[in-house]
């Protein structure tokens, strides 16, 4: 393999980071002897985990380690890899805090350039997809669906804790009997997982996030992600995250707290060398000094304040022990900001509030209701009193919605009572309202002050 071929491969690995993913250190090329430099994981393969009888894994454990390949799957499909390939049980190794990671990804790049004539293993292809392995060299190739594929084999694994295609309950161990009922959570998670892409769904702990704003709708009983409203840029936000040590003679080591897909945490507290509540504290530029992280071994939060427009999404709150496995548990923040105005807009003029007319009965008649700013995007709907009379509104330029009222026919009862028009995002709050009267010209009226009477 050619340096520039190496560096090329090596670059493109080496860009990717992700916790769940074993970190790529370098490359060795030295004909014919090829390797690769890497984390080193100290407890082994999954694959050799699941074969320890000695090893008690319980369900929760089970749970963690599904969403832990997740979680780095759906990062290399999102990835300029798009795919594994190679995703095995095998492949999945196990640090020191019990977290799994994904191993052997990018050798496509490697074998594309590489001659390989060692013979293949066949019980290393347990883990391909049908379509792949009637390729000519079936390690060269791969997709997101031989991904799934992949995965699903090692989730039989997980569950049945017996090798690929070995349903059957292992001798002298009733690890192989799976309780259904036990199942009904990887029921749920699957169910959330595209056809052709990988997506996590998290397990997390019974807590409550709140604002001092809005209440948090929570699934009782499935697994579930908290969800917070902010009303209004300026606001604050407070992230709940437990950090309860698992057991008394445990503590704390690493809080990290993450938004999004980024690999960087936004928020640290490092308490390797301390006491948590003695930790050293660290906000990365996105929050800067906005962030504030209050500890408490019940229940810890992180204060966001005040709030801006693109501090929403997912934030994500990993705490690491020093024995026990680490724990990750996630929030999603919805930031609402009402609409700023509302007017009724009819030619070149604005109103708001006024008397419409005078308008003849019988004739036709426009109205233009202009809703500006919020997010997201509000509904505009115009009402005669308490009815409903349009919901039908567009979208013509960035911060701006219409709903034009269109009324064919000017009748008399328009005259009695008002027109109001509303845009609303959301009925944590009130929504903004403009109401106006129209002054209809009765046809009998109309008719004598056209004759001079």
């Amino acid at each position: 393999m050619e340096a520039t071929l190496v560096s090329s491969c090596s670059k493109r690995i080496g860009e990717l980071t992700h916790e769940n993913l074993v970190r790529f250190i370098g490359m060795c090329i030295d004909e014919p002897h090829y390797a690769l430099l890497t984390e080193h994981c100290i407890r082994g393969s999954l694959r050799d985990m699941l074969e320890k009888d000695a090893m008690n894994i319980d369900w929760t454990f089970r749970y963690s380690m599904v969403n832990d390949i997740l979680e780095g799957m759906k990062y290399i499909h999102d990835s300029s890899l798009e795919y594994h390939g190679r995703l095995k049980s095998t492949n999945c190794v196990i640090d020191g805090r019990f977290m799994v990671k994904i191993t052997d990804y990018g050798l496509k790049y490697v074998h594309e350039q590489v001659d390989l004539d060692t013979e293949i293993n066949p019980r290393s292809l347990f883990w391909m997809a049908p379509e792949h392995l009637r390729e000519p060299y079936p390690t060269k190739t791969g997709s997101k669906k031989g991904d799934i594929y992949s995965f699903a084999i090692i989730l039989q694994e997980i569950i049945t804790r017996s090798g690929p295609f070995r349903l059957e309950e292992r001798h002298g161990s009733n690890k192989g009997i799976v309780d259904p009922e036990e199942c009904s959570l990887f029921h749920f998670m699957l169910l959330r997982v595209p056809g052709i892409k990988l997506k996590p769904v998290h397990i997390y702990d019974d807590q409550t996030a709140k604002d001092i704003h809005a209440p948090t709708a929570v699934l009782t009983g499935l697994p579930t992600i908290c969800g917070i409203y902010i009303h209004d840029w300026g606001d604050k936000v407070v992230l709940p995250c437990n950090i309860t040590p698992p057991s008394p003679d445990d503590s704390v080591a690493l809080v990290l707290w993450y938004r999004g897909n980024s690999g960087n945490p936004i928020y640290s507290v490092d308490a390797r060398n301390e006491p948590v509540q003695e930790g050293k504290h660290f906000a990365s530029d996105v929050l800067g000094s906005r962030a504030k992280f209050n500890i408490s071994l019940k229940t810890s939060f992180l204060v966001i304040e005040p709030v801006k427009d693109d501090d929403g999404g997912e934030y994500r709150c990993r705490v690491d022990f020093r024995r026990g496995r680490t724990q990750n548990r996630k929030l999603k923040v919805n930031i609402i900001v009402p609409p700023q105005d509302i007017y009724i807009k009819t030619g070149d003029g604005r109103f708001q509030d006024v008397v419409f007319g005078p308008f003849n009965e019988g004739s036709s008649l426009k109205l233009a209701c202009e809703a500006i700013g919020g997010i997201p995007p509000p509904s505009v709907t115009w009402w005669k009193e308490s009815d409903l009379m349009d919901n039908s509104y567009f979208i013509p330029e960035k911060n701006v919605v219409v709903n034009i009222l269109e009324i064919k026919v000017v009748e008399r009862y328009l005259s009695k009572g008002t027109l109001t028009c509303q845009a609303q995002n959301t009925n944590l709050t009130m929504p903004k309202s403009v109401t106006i009267r129209l002054d209809v010209n009765c046809e009998y009226f109309y008719r004598l002050k056209w004759h001079g009477y």
